[in-house]
């Protein structure tokens, strides 16, 4: 981290050094006093799309934190890809050679955005429902019967369920590969299987309703 910090401050300096040197050239209303730091640190996005169109999508930003970041580089790029695409693909996805230019692949870094610019807005919200499905068994199981279900099994399935979508969310770890995703898959089964198909044993509360209902009977 130390090392790191030393890097972006270095880079940080040098990118400060060529927007003053831009903003020398053609003043701070002409998008183009960004064009030499970020041709230099945003590699192949101005050449592709432009600087007025890329300086728009970082907001004009000149932290380097912002601007060197590669997974910022992707997310823009496939933003402004999707932009020039028709319909069809917004609907459907982009093949993944449209996301490579100059040798630079550009496949977003993280999991569900890259699910939408692959497969689509259709795709998006299939695998959304997909999930969803999942976790609405998971909440319908807790209004039921809490104390039925929540033991501590399914909390920690339960807790491999989140960790499995929050590293889904932050990386291109899971979803889209076949030896993570499959983890995933068993999470999920597991889950179905404890909330639809287990059967449990008749709770302390369900043997007193049970009582007072054959008693009422009697």
């Amino acid at each position: 981290q130390s090392q790191h910090q030393e890097i972006l401050a270095e880079r940080q300096a040098d990118m400060d050094a060529l927007v003053a040197q831009g903003i020398a050239e053609y003043g701070q209303e002409d998008a183009r006093y960004l064009e030499a730091a970020y041709s230099k640190y945003c590699v192949g996005l101005v050449e592709r799309f432009g600087i007025e169109a890329v300086a728009e999508k970082f907001n004009y930003s000149t932290d380097g934190s912002i601007v060197i970041n590669a997974r910022n580089w992707k997310s823009i790029y496939c933003s402004l890809l999707m932009q020039e695409m028709p319909l069809s693909s917004r609907l459907f996805g982009i093949e993944l050679r449209n996301m490579s230019y100059q040798d630079y692949i550009y496949d977003m870094e993280n999991d569900f955005p890259a699910i939408y610019y692959l497969c689509g807005a259709v795709g998006m919200v299939l695998l959304i429902a997909f999930l969803a499905y999942f976790i609405l068994l998971i909440v319908w199981a807790l209004v039921k019967d809490a104390r039925k279900y929540f033991t501590p099994q399914a909390g920690a399935y339960g807790i491999a369920l989140i960790l499995g979508l929050a590293h889904a969310y932050f990386t291109s770890g899971v979803l889209r590969r076949p030896n993570a995703s499959f983890y995933l898959s068993v999470i999920l089964a597991i889950i179905y299987y404890l909330v639809r198909i287990k059967q449990y044993p008749a709770t302390s509360a369900n043997i007193q309703v049970k009582e007072s209902n054959y008693e009422q009977i009697s």
